[in-house]
């Protein structure tokens, strides 16, 4: 899943992000994020909710559950269960760390203005939708190829795209949603350590 980069690994910096999967209108879908204009690395980028592992957080898990709540206003309590799945190397120097996580019914999601311009809700079976991925090139410098989705929002690449495209072999591997899910974890108490309002 991992995009192909030859970084050591003592130069990559930490990040986690959360793989939400929700229920709207009787549908699951993912939610996704559009990183707002102003914002200083990756503005305008599609995402999952999720960013830098603070030297205040207890695990990266812990980061994904902040910024879950920081950027979309998703509580911790509001999160089902989880799993840790294979991390992404990016070309900015990150490893990023994903947890998928189930989120209950009723749960707002309220975006925070100031770091998200806009959500998407994408629904699962759009993910499984192998030919709704595209591949183009990654970079003018490199002779490097990716895989892209279209979305609502506009196209999601990188890291990202490679994340949606392993949870389709998760959910093909698994054969439903409800198996992988039984998979997961319910987060303990105190396992995110004390997050910050």
């Amino acid at each position: 899943m991992a995009e192909r980069f030859h970084i050591q690994s003592s130069k990559l910096r930490r990040a986690a992000v959360s793989i939400p999967v929700l229920l709207r209108d009787g549908e699951h879908v993912v939610l996704l994020t559009q990183r707002h204009a102003g914002l200083m690395d990756h503005p305008g980028e599609i995402c999952f909710p999720g960013g830098k592992v603070d030297v205040m957080d207890p695990s990266s898990l812990a980061t994904a559950c902040r910024e879950l709540g920081e950027e979309v206003g998703i509580p911790t309590s509001q999160i089902l269960a989880y799993t840790e799945e294979e991390g992404a190397v990016t070309s900015s120097c990150y490893y990023i760390q994903p947890f998928v996580m189930t989120i209950a019914p009723d749960a707002e999601v309220r975006p925070n203005a100031r770091e998200v311009s806009e959500c998407c809700f994408l629904p699962l079976t759009e993910v499984l939708a192998l030919e709704n991925y595209r591949i183009e090139k990654f970079s003018i410098a490199r002779d490097d190829f990716g895989f892209v989705l279209p979305t609502s929002m506009g196209p999601v690449r990188g890291a990202t795209c490679a994340m949606l495209l392993h949870l389709a072999k998760q959910l093909y591997r698994f054969g439903s949603l409800e198996a992988y899910a039984s998979t997961f974890k319910r987060l303990e108490a105190g396992i995110t350590g004390p997050l910050r309002p």
